[in-house]
C-alpha cells in the first residue's frame, strides 16, 4: 500500500519496487492504483481569498500549502484547497480522527464567520 506523492507515478514506484525484489525471489504486481492528486496552484483568486481572509485577523501570519496525507476524495477535483479557519492549542493539533477528538467551542464562531466571508468574497 503506498500514497504517491507529486512526482511520482504508479509506474516509478513499481520500478522501485521491482529493484528491491530482484534480490529476493518475488515479484511485483499492481492490482489497483491511482496515480498522486495534481497540486492546486496558490495563484488562484480562490487562494487569494483565503490568504487575504486569513492575513486579516492574523498578525505576522501567512497562508501556505501543505500537502495532505490522508487518503481523501480530493484526487477527484482540480484546484482543491482545505484550509481550517481554527486557532488550536498545540495538544489539540493531533487529536481529530483519534482517541478524545473535542474542539474549542469557542473557535466555532471565528471558523463561521471566516467562512462567511470566503463566500461572500468568491460570490462578489
Amino acid at each position: 500500500n503506498f500514497r504517491l506523492l507529486q512526482g511520482d507515478t504508479l509506474a516509478s514506484v513499481q520500478a522501485h519496487l521491482e529493484n528491491l525484489a530482484k534480490d529476493y525471489d518475488a515479484s511485483i504486481r499492481l492490482i489497483k492504483g491511482k496515480e498522486a492528486s495534481a497540486v492546486s496552484p496558490i495563484d488562484t483568486q480562490a487562494f487569494h481569498t483565503i490568504d487575504a481572509i486569513f492575513a486579516e485577523g492574523q498578525e505576522n501570519a501567512f497562508c501556505t500549502p501543505y500537502l495532505l496525507t490522508a487518503c481523501t476524495d480530493s484526487y477527484h477535483y482540480e484546484n482543491l484547497y482545505r484550509f481550517s479557519p481554527f486557532s488550536l492549542p498545540s495538544e489539540l493539533t493531533h487529536t481529530p480522527h483519534s482517541t478524545n477528538e473535542r474542539f474549542p467551542i469557542d473557535q466555532i464562531l471565528p471558523g463561521v464567520s471566516f467562512f462567511m466571508q470566503y463566500i461572500r468574497r468568491m460570490d462578489a
